[in-house]
């Protein structure tokens, strides 16, 4: 497991910057699923920010986890993914 202080498509982006020879197929198997722990989604100052990495994991196929402070965080997490 490995924790990452950032958005994932920035860590993505440090990863083909640092392995060059990496392709894109291997980078998006090199996890075997996501957890977002109160990301805030739909938050109206986060939400623009997170739009790459949902791309990228949305792209992967892989499952992804999320949770939330409370229901409207929730909620609007939700309508985002939506």
């Amino acid at each position: 497991m490995t924790f990452h202080p950032s958005y994932l498509h920035e860590v993505v982006l440090k990863i083909l910057k640092a392995q060059p020879e990496s392709s894109p197929e291997e980078i998006k198997n090199a996890w075997d699923g996501f957890v977002l722990f109160n990301p805030g989604l739909g938050h109206p100052n986060l939400a623009k920010h997170w739009k790459p990495t949902l791309k990228f994991l949305v792209g992967t196929g892989k499952p992804i986890l999320f949770t939330a402070h409370s229901k409207i965080d929730a909620k609007r997490d939700q309508q985002v993914l939506e």
